[in-house]
């Protein structure tokens, strides 16, 4: 049985946080939110998925343009459209894990992470 057999929870906190890998740039779900590392110089962003699926259907109104122009003058490698359209799918994927996790912007998500979050209590000792 290799692990690809092995199956997953559905519950979205058991799943492994799915990242993709698109030259240089790791991205990924956490919170809600979607995370962007540059792995040359270590930036470091957060975007919300409402600007991810924005950039996201930029790219992909993009590759829809060099379609045309693929077939007319061979503008783009056929591999390298592949590799744009490959990375659209998973940015939605991951879209969709992050509403999965639940919005920042919604109240329920926050209570949760608020019912999540540790506690401390600090207890007076008695015995003196």
């Amino acid at each position: 049985m290799s692990t690809k057999d092995i199956y997953v929870n559905s519950s979205s906190s058991c799943q492994k946080p799915k990242v993709c890998n698109f030259g240089n740039l790791k991205i990924w779900a956490e919170r809600g939110l979607i995370h962007i590392e540059d792995t040359r110089n270590g930036r470091y962003d957060i975007i919300s998925v409402r600007t991810a699926l924005e950039r996201v259907n930029a790219i992909s109104d993009m590759l829809s343009n060099s379609r045309r122009e693929l077939k007319e003058y061979k503008s783009m490698a056929l591999e390298e459209f592949d590799r744009h359209l490959r990375f659209v799918e998973d940015m939605i994927d991951i879209c969709r894990q992050a509403r999965e996790q639940g919005m920042p912007e919604d109240p329920s998500a926050r209570r949760d992470l608020l019912r999540r979050r540790p506690k401390i209590f600090v207890l007076n000792d008695f015995r003196m």
